[in-house]
């Protein structure tokens, strides 16, 4: 896991960036929690365009920093991923 790897490496990843639902594979918020395991401190931004999700209404109680909502404008996403990151 790429994560994994950069933290081992010295390497901390400021803020990920997890669709919630992905076809295949692992979904945001099963990602979210793996990360967590890896890092108690990770800070995420969930990506949806399903706005009534339970998860996407209380993202806060997950733990989640932010949400961006697709469709995404460009100014909206970079501004979440300052404030997360704290810049």
């Amino acid at each position: 896991m790429q994560y994994r790897a950069g933290m081992e490496g010295g390497r901390r990843i400021d803020v990920v960036i997890l669709d919630l639902t992905m076809a295949e594979g692992m979904g945001g918020l099963d990602a979210f929690k793996a990360l967590k395991a890896i890092d108690p401190e990770v800070k995420a931004i969930l990506s949806t365009g399903y706005s009534h999700e339970s998860v996407v209404v209380n993202y806060k109680k997950f733990g989640i920093a932010a949400l961006a909502l697709k469709p995404y404008r460009v100014q909206e996403l970079l501004d979440a991923v300052a404030g997360v990151a704290g810049r």
